[in-house]
């Protein structure tokens, strides 16, 4: 390992001074001096610290400057999910058009929007369900246009997605359901049970280990599809809809199980026209799709309306 890279390494675990780098590792400056820029790669902790021109040093994605001009760090989030002028085209109707979006890294972000507004198209698209008409997709640092037909199932291993659908295998239990993923990953049995046993508890699910879809509510198959979505520690959680079939009170326990994916260090990103969960979860952006259009509203939404009564409707836009 470099000694850039000792350094990056020291840095990321204890957060020092630019005046500290420097005097645990005096050669960092002459090698930042002599080498314009410089690039290093801390294997350790997966950190890449590049020296430019200025000698900004990120360290744990946190800006320096190694001159000391700077005293004041700064935070910086990679983009995990990003899009490009992205539209989706059924023949001469539009489901999505020009959509640029950037979801940082651990972000919860919700999306809105009546039904048939595109969310479902756009959580289709990042999933490679089905191909943009137009734009580009960044998803983990890879760019979907470019990614061979092999490569799509590694890339699917980051992301746990939440199907409105369920899409659960009809004549699989409840258990191979969920245990296919960690199978399709390479995981031993020993390991498959524990985490299979841990994400049907949380979700409610034990005692229906051994059943079949069919035989479950819609309500109880949600909440199998969200053990799904989450068994592998994904990076990126793709939710179409995941409370849409429970009650309030499991629909409150499953937010909150999606949460603590979040606080791991999970980028959540969750379609719903359910104004109420928005509103009561701290979330670091919302956006509304109206029309295949992406906007920007405020921090909060308000329900809707029926046109009829004036009363607000349950759940929100629907």
């Amino acid at each position: 390992m470099s000694v850039l890279s000792k350094c990056f390494c020291w840095a990321s675990k204890s957060g020092p001074t630019v005046g500290d780098l420097f005097e645990k590792t005096p050669s960092l400056k002459e090698e930042a001096v002599k080498r314009d820029p410089v690039k290093a790669v801390c294997k350790e902790n997966c950190f890449t610290a590049l020296l430019d021109n200025g000698y900004h040093i990120p360290v744990n994605s946190i800006y320096v400057n190694v001159e000391g001009r700077t005293k004041k760090a700064m935070e910086r989030k990679r983009s995990i999910i990003q899009l490009f002028d992205v539209s989706k085209q059924y023949g001469a109707r539009y489901a999505l058009k020009n959509i640029t979006l950037s979801v940082k890294v651990g972000d919860l972000v919700f999306i809105t929007g009546a039904s048939g507004a595109g969310k479902s198209t756009l959580l289709n698209l990042l999933y490679l369900a089905t191909p943009v008409s137009q734009g580009q997709i960044i998803m983990g640092g890879m760019n979907l246009a470019r990614l061979s037909r092999e490569k799509i199932p590694y890339l699917r291993r980051r992301i746990g997605v939440i199907f409105q659908d369920f899409k659960l295998i009809s004549h699989r239990s409840v258990y191979d359901n969920i245990s296919l993923v960690l199978e399709a990953a390479g995981q031993p049995p020993g390991v498959i049970k524990k985490k299979v046993g841990e994400v049907l508890e949380r979700t409610g699910m034990t005692d229906y280990l051994d059943a079949l879809p069919p035989s479950l509510s819609g309500g109880e198959q949600q909440k199998v599809a969200v053990a799904r979505a989450v068994v592998g520690d994904p990076d990126i959680i793709l939710a179409d809809e995941p409370t849409g079939s429970l009650d309030a009170c499991s629909a409150e326990v499953i937010t909150q199980y999606l949460m603590e994916y979040k606080e791991k260090g999970s980028t959540l990103l969750i379609a719903s026209h359910n104004t109420e969960l928005i509103n009561r979860t701290e979330y670091d952006a919302l956006y509304t799709l109206e029309a295949g259009e992406l906007t920007q509203p405020g921090e909060k939404i308000c329900a809707a309306v029926n046109p009829t009564t004036g009363e607000e409707m349950e759940g929100g836009m629907s």
